[in-house]
């Protein structure tokens, strides 16, 4: 994070912290003068996405106190990673035409949960 007034927000797995700096209230995410749901469908949709880091396959290595280690069960493992082999497998048919090129699901992986997750949580 560069500044208080970046426009985006952080997870950090080693703090099991999120940041949500005082740039994310300007117009494109936060107005007054907008009603209160689409203020909080915005800001939801960001924080939902940045807590679900929490759990994608990059954080889920961590426990509560941020330390690196595996602490779902084994079970838990598989059923992460057979649905998350769903998510791979629908980004890997998305073509970019920009690039001229296919999406690569197992690299956006830990993004595409997130966006996922947080779209969920601000529509819950």
């Amino acid at each position: 994070m560069n500044s208080v007034l970046t426009a985006n927000a952080f997870y950090l797995p080693n703090r099991n912290t999120i940041i949500l700096p005082i740039g994310l209230l300007q117009d494109t995410f936060f107005s007054s003068g907008r009603p209160n749901y689409i203020n909080y469908g915005s800001l939801g949709t960001i924080l939902g996405h940045e807590y679900t880091h929490a759990f994608d396959n990059a954080g889920s290595l961590y426990d509560e106190d941020g330390n690196y280690r595996k602490w779902w069960t084994k079970q838990s493992w598989e059923n992460f990673h057979n649905k998350t082999k769903c998510f791979e497998n629908q980004y890997n048919e998305y073509y970019e035409p920009k690039v001229d090129s296919l999406i690569n699901g197992t690299i956006t992986l830990g993004e595409n949960i997130a966006d996922n997750g947080g779209l969920l949580s601000s529509l819950a």
